[in-house]
């Protein structure tokens, strides 16, 4: 399970330490766009992901961002204390 974690904490630090709000997020997963709306204020949007985990990095800090804010950013300090806690024992 801490490997998991782990991974899963990697994945989301590189996720939202390259994260812009200028993605064309909508474009990635044109499917969600029933229940997901970019963020309007930034214009132009950037022709291509330069985020590091591409598509999925990008949907997901982008998502994150707007569903927690800063919180987002206190999710993975914590998920990095748990981590700690767990690979101690």
């Amino acid at each position: 399970m801490a490997v998991a974690l782990l991974t899963a904490i990697v994945f989301l630090v590189a996720c939202l330490a390259t994260y812009d709000k200028a993605y064309p997020v909508s474009l990635a997963f044109p499917s969600l766009n029933q229940f997901y709306q970019p963020d309007q204020l930034v214009y132009p949007q950037n022709e291509t992901f330069a985020n590091a985990c591409g598509r999925i990095g990008a949907w997901t800090a982008d998502l994150l961002v707007h569903v927690l804010g800063v919180g987002a950013y206190l999710l993975v300090i914590g998920l990095v204390s748990l981590e700690i806690a767990l690979f101690r024992q």
